[in-house]
């Protein structure tokens, strides 16, 4: 299944998620959370905002520094540091 292909035929900015991307979290509106499932990348975390002018920013190198953000922010209770980036 390759997914994101329904919303790339409204939205083609979105053409470039279509089996690239792997989503994870989704906040139900407009951003989602996706792995880049392209090797070279090293499983990279991509958000991805249908909204923005440019939709595709790397939030994480590695799915590793994800998930070591994930657990700090778990333990200090704020949040992602992806999130905190203008």
């Amino acid at each position: 299944m390759e997914f994101f292909r329904e919303g790339a035929e409204n939205h083609p900015e979105m053409l470039e998620a279509v089996g690239r991307y792997f989503p994870t979290f989704w906040n139900q509106n407009t951003k989602w959370l996706a792995v880049d499932l392209q090797p070279s990348r090293n499983n990279r975390v991509m958000l991805i905002d249908t909204m923005a002018n440019e939709p595709f920013r790397e939030a994480y190198v590695s799915f590793d520094c994800f998930m070591a953000d994930m657990i700090r922010a778990n333990k200090e209770n704020i949040g992602l540091k992806c999130f905190n980036v203008n």
